[in-house]
């Protein structure tokens, strides 16, 4: 067959197992709704109840807390090692498990004693050691400390251009890219660049640290052994103890961030419900429309998996990058051979054929892992035409 009627006959051939890869695409179930109605005086759930597949970007298995107090709802955060940030009309961002340092705060760490007694939202704290009356300040992105010098060698150059640099540059930064700074860490032996040292307290016991124009204390390496409170002083809170409410009449919250999920929130009198909106798991297992887990129900949404858009493309390469790999290989090598074997005239319209051909079934390996006799018969009938 010459060659120069071939190839657009390849390209028709291409177009129609296009349209079939797209209207035969897999089938996924997708979490829409999950109605939280706690019968006790509390619940927790995780990641099985928020519909998430558990992984190092999931929700722990035991992550949030909810519970209702006089009226209201109120959530707080168990996970050791995994925020929950929530999103309000006058607070874009906050972290649950994280206390907003202000003047005058005092915090206890296992037996220690510290007082908060300056701040300010331009970047200056001074912390005092209540038993040795030793301060630590943190000013114009540097850690001084009253009663030793830095052990500077502690850290590499480029480790403290890096810190400073992103010190300077805190306030440049848009509220997308913004991220937390964790600036210093108490406890340990050694005074470091990024670290006061507290004698009693094992190393890195809690963090100071920054985010949107506020100084917060992070829980370390022993959350039970931290308790904080604003003055006067009359109730000290534990990490896990820090309600905040859902449906606050002044300020609800709208939107909860867990794991990797973005939720958007709706209270009523009996029930909590979060519908997930961005970053959400695509199952390939079957779903009911509706499962339900205790006194948690998830409603599921079955679509096609090409209408997903972009926001599962990292969890699904991480699942087919070998067969990436494999089609990118199987192009390189028939690239190499067209220019080594075929004459100048006949590559161009060899590489015509190949590189629509090559494209089309990785694809249809990749993102039609289901009908497998399509998939054999395209990728043969394609190579025959090559």
């Amino acid at each position: 067959m010459n060659r120069h009627i071939l190839w657009p006959i390849l390209f028709a051939i291409a177009a129609i197992f296009g349209c079939l890869i797209v209207l035969f695409a897999p089938q996924v179930s997708i979490p829409t709704c999950i109605d939280i109605t706690p019968h006790e005086k509390s619940i927790i759930i995780g990641y099985k109840e928020l519909g998430q597949r558990a992984g190092p970007l999931s929700a722990d298995k035991s992550h949030l807390k909810i519970e209702k107090i006089n009226g209201l709802w109120k959530i707080s955060n168990i996970s050791q090692g995994k925020r929950v940030e929530i999103k309000t009309r006058a607070d874009k961002s906050r972290f649950l498990k994280r206390w907003r340092l202000q003047v005058g705060d005092q915090i206890i760490l296992n037996d220690q004693r510290f007082k908060v007694t300056q701040i300010n939202q331009k970047g200056y704290i001074s912390l005092l050691h209540e038993q040795t009356n030793r301060t630590a300040i943190w000013e114009k992105g540097y850690l001084k400390v009253s009663d030793s010098f830095l052990y500077i060698q502690a850290r590499s150059l480029r480790w403290r251009i890096q810190k400073r640099l992103r010190w300077i540059l805190r306030s440049f930064q848009s509220d997308y890219w913004e991220k937390e700074m964790i600036l210093f860490s108490l406890g340990g032996g050694v005074n470091t660049p990024d670290r006061w040292q507290i004698n009693d307290l094992q190393a890195q016991y809690a963090y100071i640290s920054w985010y949107k124009n506020h100084f917060y204390l992070v829980p370390g390496n022993d959350i039970n052994g931290i308790q904080m409170s604003h003055r006067p002083y009359q109730t000290f809170y534990h990490f896990t103890q820090i309600p905040f409410s859902l449906n606050d009449p002044d300020d609800p919250v709208r939107q909860l961030i867990i794991g990797k999920t973005y939720y958007r929130v709706s209270c009523t009198d009996t029930q909590v419900r979060l519908e997930p909106f961005r970053n959400t798991d695509a199952w390939f297992e079957y779903k009911s429309q509706k499962q339900c887990i205790e006194n948690v129900c998830i409603d599921y949404n079955t679509v096609s998996f090409i209408g997903l858009g972009s926001m599962h493309a990292v969890d699904f390469f991480k699942r087919i990058y070998v067969r990436l790999i494999v089609v990118c290989l199987i192009g390189l090598i028939l690239a190499i051979a067209v220019f080594l074997i075929a004459s100048k005239s006949e590559r161009f319209h060899l590489m015509l054929m190949i590189i629509p051909s090559v494209i089309l079934t990785g694809f249809s390996m990749i993102c039609w892992p289901v009908h497998h006799g399509i998939n054999i018969s395209y990728g043969l009938l394609l190579a025959w035409l090559s």
